[in-house]
């Protein structure tokens, strides 16, 4: 294990929290830009991943960003709707459209199934086991009745 853990920040998707940060800069001006704000965290996250997020921000239309590269991005409609909401932006905006569109029952599920951390649960210990037990079926030979 790593003496120290990597920062959320430079690990997690950032759409959420770009959102958050744009509703942020709207209601009080310390910062010029989306950009400008998490370079002053205390563990930044790369500019790849902070452009990425901004990249899909705007295809989803949640913010219109800033014609000079500095500038305050604004959120949309859709964007203030999806700043409330506790989604990834993308299942959010699905379910806002499929609310607008009333179909939103097998949106629902398809919603549940995307934003659902890990469907199965493995222990580090099962890892383990598994490991042993790969060992102890390569320890038999080839004409052994197991695997026959």
């Amino acid at each position: 294990m790593e003496d120290e853990p990597t920062p959320a920040l430079q690990t997690q998707c950032l759409e959420g929290t770009c959102l958050q940060a744009s509703q942020l800069l709207e209601k009080q001006a310390n910062f010029r830009s989306v950009s400008d704000y998490l370079c002053n965290t205390m563990d930044p996250p790369s500019e790849e991943t902070e452009n990425e997020a901004q990249e899909t921000l705007d295809t989803i239309g949640a913010i219109v960003p800033s014609k000079d590269k500095n500038g305050p991005e604004r959120l949309t409609f859709l964007g203030q709707c999806l700043v409330k909401l506790p989604l990834d932006p993308s299942i959010g905006k699905m379910l806002v459209m499929g609310s607008v569109m009333k179909c939103l029952d097998p949106l629902l599920t398809a919603a549940a199934w995307l934003g659902a951390k890990q469907l199965v649960f493995s222990p580090p210990t099962f890892s383990d086991h598994r490991n042993e037990t790969v060992e102890r079926k390569k320890s038999f030979s080839e004409t052994s009745d197991i695997l026959g």
